[in-house]
C-alpha cells in the first residue's frame, strides 16, 4: 500500500443527451486524485466491464494497471506486483479465476477480491481470495470495496457490518499476514 493519508472527495459524472439535457447523474465518495492509492489489476475477460473499472479505480486515485482479460495476461502483470487483484472467477466460460488468485497469491504475494457472479463457487474458494464483490455492483460499491480490502490488507480485521452492497470480505486465513508492497 502506498504510504499517506488521503482525503475523500465527492467524484461526480454526469451523462448528457444529444441535445444537451442531462440523461443522468452517478455521484460516488472516492479519494483525491492527488493522492496515491492502491495499486490495482483488474482481471476480467468482458471489456465493458473491465475499461469500466479501470475508470472508476483511477478516477478515485488508484493506480491501476492495464486490464487483464486472460489468466496468461494477468500472471504477465502480476510481475508489476500490484497491491490487489480484482478477479472475475468466470474467465472465457469457465471457472479459472479461482486457480489464477491462488496462482498470484503463491508466485507473487498478491492477495486477490474475487468480483464476480458466481457467488457460491467464491464462497466455496474463500481460501483464495480476501472476499467477493458479486456482479453487478456500481461504482460506489466498487471503491467502498476496496477501502474495506486495503483496511484488511493493513492489518485491519474485516469489518461487522457491510460496506458495500454485494461484498462479502472472507479476511486473510488464520495465521497469515499480508505482505506489503511498497514502491
Amino acid at each position: 500500500m502506498r504510504k499517506g493519508a488521503r482525503q475523500r472527495c465527492l467524484i461526480s459524472t454526469i451523462s448528457f443527451n444529444l441535445d444537451g439535457t442531462v440523461a443522468s447523474t452517478t455521484e460516488f465518495w472516492g479519494v483525491n486524485r492527488s493522492e496515491i492509492g492502491m495499486r490495482i489489476m483488474v482481471v476480467e475477460d468482458e471489456a465493458v466491464i473491465a475499461l469500466t473499472a479501470v475508470a472508476v479505480l483511477r478516477n478515485a486515485g488508484h493506480e491501476v494497471l492495464p486490464p487483464a482479460y486472460s489468466v496468461d495476461e494477468a500472471l504477465a502483470l502480476g510481475a508489476e506486483r500490484p497491491d490487489l487483484a480484482l478477479v472475475d472467477i468466470n474467465l472465457a466460460g469457465h471457472d479459472e479465476g479461482i486457480a489464477l488468485a491462488r496462482d498470484l497469491l503463491q508466485r507473487y504475494s498478491i492477495r486477490s477480491l474475487f468480483v464476480s457472479g458466481q457467488v457460491e463457487a467464491g464462497r466455496a474458494n474463500r481460501d483464495a481470495a480476501i472476499g467477493l464483490l458479486s456482479k453487478p455492483y456500481d461504482a460506489g460499491s466498487l471503491l467502498a470495496s476496496l477501502e474495506a480490502a486495503e483496511k484488511l490488507l493493513s492489518g485491519g480485521s474485516a469489518p461487522s457490518s457491510p460496506v458495500a452492497n454485494g461484498l462479502e470480505l472472507f479476511g486473510l486465513p488464520s495465521g497469515q499476514q499480508s505482505e506489503q508492497h511498497v514502491c
